[in-house]
């Protein structure tokens, strides 16, 4: 993005309050975390010219997607698009994405989810945009045919830029959303793509498995804890002062480590109660009264609004279109 950036702004002015020096940049062994790249993001917000640039850098960051290691090899090998997107749901742990994909099936359309994992609305549409257009560039990279959206939503607050993103994305965009997300016909996930291979693909799979379990366990070690301790303990209201108290620090440090690490406490609670409830929801004939309630909300309301936020649909019709 540096390389990118240059004309626009200088380097001292992206990599300021970063702790990143120019020599890293030039050391493929350097690892900048999450922490620092957010500082470059919000510097280059700052300083860049054109506000929709975001578009543009995330077509050209996923060209290569054997360049992504595993987690480009997995999605290369594909069969189908909805293999694809089903595995970088859980996949793109191996990447630096700071957003949570989640796929839902109706009966006749397909919604792909984009929610945060943290705040970042100091570079909100620098952030979205990279973000959006790189699925696109991906999708471009896997399939056969184009894939034509029916709908987009972003969260950040372009509207004065409307046309420009209907033109990028080929159809309407709503503004200023509770998350980031594709709508498209439920058949093309069906769609065969050009270099989708099943052996190759499930050896893939495993290896990101084993691969994400390594990552966590040496790079994220705080996140994995979390991660164990909501699994374990079934708490959804976990605070910091509870977390930090069991890692013997303090909930200022440990937010600082979740944040080096590209999460927040209430994000990995979020994502943990959101994948619980779409797992009862599947696998059980509970109620959705007595699924909010074991998943620790006040009510059936308070659970669906906060599922209509991670999916878009109501926890009923999320159960009732599901295959």
């Amino acid at each position: 993005m540096v390389k990118r950036l240059q004309g626009q702004a200088s380097t001292a002015q992206l990599l300021a309050g970063s702790d990143i020096s120019e020599q890293m940049l030039c050391d493929a062994s350097s690892l900048i975390n999450a922490e620092q790249e957010c500082q470059v993001f919000s510097n280059a917000q700052r300083h860049i010219a054109d506000p929709l640039w975001g578009l543009e850098l995330g077509c050209k960051l996923n060209q290569h997607l054997s360049q992504l290691g595993v987690y480009g090899f997995t999605l290369l090998s594909a069969p189908t698009l909805r293999d694809a997107l089903s595995f970088s749901a859980w996949g793109n742990h191996l990447t630096s994405t700071i957003y949570f994909y989640t796929l839902h099936e109706d009966a006749a359309s397909a919604r792909l989810t984009l929610s945060p994992k943290y705040d970042h609305s100091d570079c909100l549409q620098l952030r979205v945009d990279t973000e959006m257009s790189s699925v696109v560039q991906t999708m471009r990279v896997l399939s056969v045919k184009p894939i034509a959206f029916d709908r987009v939503q972003l969260m950040h607050g372009g509207v004065e830029h409307r046309q420009r993103y209907q033109d990028f994305f080929g159809c309407p965009v709503d503004f200023n959303q509770p998350c980031n997300s594709f709508t498209f016909d439920k058949r093309v996930l069906d769609q065969a793509l050009f270099h989708g291979d099943q052996d190759t693909f499930d050896a893939c799979k495993l290896r990101s498995q084993r691969n994400i379990e390594e990552l966590e366990c040496t790079q994220h070690p705080t996140s994995a804890f979390v991660k164990t301790l909501v699994r374990r303990s079934n708490d959804y209201d976990l605070t910091p002062n509870e977390v930090a108290s069991q890692l013997n620090i303090s909930p200022r440090t440990l937010r600082r480590k979740l944040q080096q690490e590209g999460n927040s406490l209430q994000g990995l609670i979020s994502h943990a109660r959101m994948s619980d409830a779409i797992e009862l929801l599947i696998n059980s004939k509970r109620s959705v009264e007595d699924i909010a309630l074991s998943l620790s909300y006040s009510d059936a309301s308070a659970f669906t609004h906060a599922f209509k936020r991670w999916t878009g649909v109501s926890p009923s019709h999320y159960r009732d279109n599901t295959p």
